[in-house]
């Protein structure tokens, strides 16, 4: 505070009634009374004094403010405003060094952008890597260079430019890799992805898988479509989808089907010749697999590839992908394309809105019109 040649006077003053009443002891207590008052007076008015500082202190603190506050809520001048250590909205982490020009909006005092020019929302989101983001979710970390998550749970994007949409327990470690969604999934491959699914590994470069379980494209620019412990192995190999298949030959591919292996260049399976179809019957058959003639196919019902689900009733105009599941002792559906023009794939989604599809993933459902899920676990 600063101190005003009136409080000065006062402060003396007060010293100098001290010492009277000191003095004064022995005398009546008329006397000492008197004293007492006088000294009551001098404090009131220090404390007077002491007001009028502070409020003229706080009136040239508000003419210089940005801000004109009413009640609770104070509203900004028409400017803009630079944070060049960065912005906190809730909660300041205690055990988090914070970089530079960062964004936090937490409320629970547990997120941590310490990259230079990282941002964090959501609960429990680390951002180690400089410009990295994490936009939602929980316990996520983006230690990669420009990493971005955008929400789930658990979730890491471990390199530079890698992405994670969401899901759970998924990583990326390769440059500009990208895990959509899903359970366990990794994208170790530079520029390598996985939509969905669960515990799939896309290892090579630029490889990818769609979903499925299990399924690892190792080979560069290999992909897998779906299914379950498929393996693309070769140079742009590809599994369409199946169980315990191998495209092992560079530009081989297996269509589907069960432990089949492609192990020569260029290849597909079936690579049995078949013989000519009969125009009465669209479809040539050779050991358990069927050709159809070079025509168009209309299902205006719908297809389901795989098992039907006895409990869903289908629209019109679908598409089902749908490996199964056992229920005493026989093989039943999981999912449903109940809206018209409904499209499923992964296990136990239902697609009930119009126009909707599910893409991979578990336990998700689409209840609205025209409205995609690539991949993930409950949406």
């Amino acid at each position: 505070m600063k101190i005003t040649s009136e409080s000065a006077i006062l402060g003396i003053g007060l010293i100098i009634v001290a010492y009277e009443i000191f003095v004064l002891k022995s005398r009546d207590e008329e006397i000492i009374a008197v004293c007492k008052a006088d000294y009551k007076v001098l404090h009131t008015e220090i404390d007077t004094l002491r007001g009028a500082s502070t409020a003229a202190t706080a009136s040239r603190n508000l003419e210089n403010s940005p801000f004109t506050c009413d009640g609770t809520k104070c509203t900004s001048a028409d400017k803009l405003f630079l944070f060049p250590r960065g912005v906190i909205i809730g909660t300041e982490m205690e055990d988090c060094n914070y970089g530079d020009g960062i964004l936090s909006v937490d409320a629970s005092g547990s997120n941590c952008p310490s990259g230079l020019g990282s941002v964090t929302f959501g609960r429990r989101n680390v951002v180690t890597g400089d410009s990295g983001s994490i936009t939602g979710g929980e316990t996520n970390k983006a230690g990669g260079e420009f990493a971005s998550i955008s929400g789930g749970f658990n979730n890491y994007a471990k390199s530079d430019r890698s992405s994670i949409s969401g899901g759970v327990n998924n990583k990326v470690s390769g440059d500009g890799g990208s895990v959509s969604g899903g359970d366990d999934n990794k994208a170790s491959g530079m520029y390598s992805s996985v939509s969905g699914g669960d515990s799939n590994i896309a290892k090579g470069y630029k490889s990818s898988i769609s979903g499925g379980t299990k399924n690892e494209a190792t080979g560069k620019k290999s992909s897998i479509l779906g299914g379950r412990n498929n393996t693309a192995m070769g140079k742009r190999s590809s599994v369409s989808g199946g169980k315990d298949n191998l495209a092992q030959g560079k530009q081989s591919s297996v269509l589907g089907g069960y432990q089949n292996i492609i192990e020569e260049d260029d290849k597909i399976f079936p690579q049995e010749p078949l013989p000519p179809v009969n125009p009465a019957n669209p479809f040539s058959c050779v050991d358990g697999w069927c050709t159809s003639i070079d025509h168009h196919f209309l299902f205006p019902k719908g297809i389901v590839v795989g098992y039907k689900k006895p409990k869903c009733n289908y629209g019109n105009g679908i598409l089902s992908v749908d490996a199964g599941r056992r229920n005493d002792g026989r093989m039943l559906g999981s999912n449903c394309a109940s809206g018209s023009g409904a499209v499923t794939f992964g296990h136990k989604n239902t697609a009930s809105g119009n126009s909707s599809s599910i893409l991979g993933g578990v336990d998700n459902d689409t209840g609205e019109n025209e409205f995609s899920i690539l991949g993930n676990h409950g949406i």
